[in-house]
C-alpha cells in the first residue's frame, strides 16, 4: 500500500554551505537519509532516479499543519526549490534555491549560521515491503521540509502524535530571533533609503532655489 510518509532524519544545515554572502542558493543539502528516525529503512536501491525525484519539488519551512495532508501547504512556508539533485553515499543530496520566495530569507538565514539540530523532513509516498520495515521505492516526492529537533512519534508521520511542546516553544525561539534579525535589516536598509531620498530632496530643492533666483544673480 502506497501512503503519504514523513521521513526526518537529523543533520546540520548548510555544513557544507560555501556559497558567498550574497549568494540565495543552499548546496549539497542532504535531503534523505536511508533510516528514518521511525525506524524503518531507504535503501540506496528505493532512488532510481534522484533527479527526476527531487529536481523542481518545493521546500517548506516545518510540517505541513495536518501530517496526514502532507501535500496541503501555504505559499507563505515555501522556503526554496531543489535545483539540482544526485545520488552521493547511497543519499540523495541537493542544492535549494531560496530566491525570491517568502521562506526564504529564513532558510538562508538558518543555513549560514550553521545551527545545530536542523532537519529536513522528506515528505514522500512510498512503496513498501510487506513488512512496512523498509521501503522499496520512492515513488514520488512531495516536498522537503526544514525543521528544527524534529519530534519523533510511533507512527508513520513524524510530529503527528506526542509532540515535545518544551521543543516546539524553543523551535519557535529560533525562529522568532531569525525573524528580529531580518527586521533589523530591513530597518537598516530602510534608513538608509530614507536619508538617500533626504539628500536628494535637499539637491532638488537647491536646483529648484537656483533656477528661480537665476536672473538676480545675473543682474548684479
Amino acid at each position: 500500500m502506497n501512503q503519504p510518509t514523513y521521513s526526518v532524519e537529523y543533520f546540520d544545515l548548510g555544513a557544507e554551505y560555501t556559497a558567498d554572502d550574497e549568494s540565495t542558493i543552499i548546496r549539497n543539502v542532504l535531503l534523505c537519509g536511508n533510516e528514518s528516525r521511525n525506524g524503518y529503512k531507504i535503501p540506496p536501491t528505493a532512488f532510481e532516479n534522484a533527479s527526476k525525484l527531487y529536481v523542481g519539488k518545493p521546500v517548506f519551512i516545518d510540517h505541513a499543519p495536518d501530517p496526514k495532508k502532507p501535500a496541503l501547504r501555504s505559499l507563505r512556508d515555501m522556503a526554496g526549490v531543489i535545483t539540482f539533485a544526485r545520488m552521493r553515499g547511497g543519499k540523495p543530496y541537493g542544492d535549494i534555491d531560496t530566491a525570491d520566495l517568502p521562506g526564504g530569507p529564513q532558510l538562508l538565514a538558518i543555513a549560514r549560521k550553521r545551527l545545530p539540530g536542523v532537519g529536513m523532513s522528506h515528505s514522500a509516498i512510498y512503496e513498501w515491503d510487506s513488512a512496512r520495515k523498509t521501503v522499496l521505492k520512492v515513488k514520488e516526492i512531495l516536498s522537503v521540509d526544514a525543521v528544527v529537533r524534529p519530534a519523533t512519534t510511533n507512527s508513520f508521520y513524524e510530529g503527528d502524535q506526542g509532540r515535545d511542546w518544551a521543543t516546539e516553544v524553543e523551535n519557535l525561539k529560533v525562529l522568532l530571533a531569525l525573524e528580529r534579525e531580518e527586521a533589523d535589516k530591513l530597518k537598516s536598509r530602510l534608513s538608509q533609503a530614507e536619508r538617500l531620498a533626504r539628500r536628494t530632496l535637499d539637491k532638488v530643492s537647491a536646483t529648484e532655489y537656483v533656477e528661480r533666483n537665476k536672473h538676480l544673480m545675473f543682474s548684479r
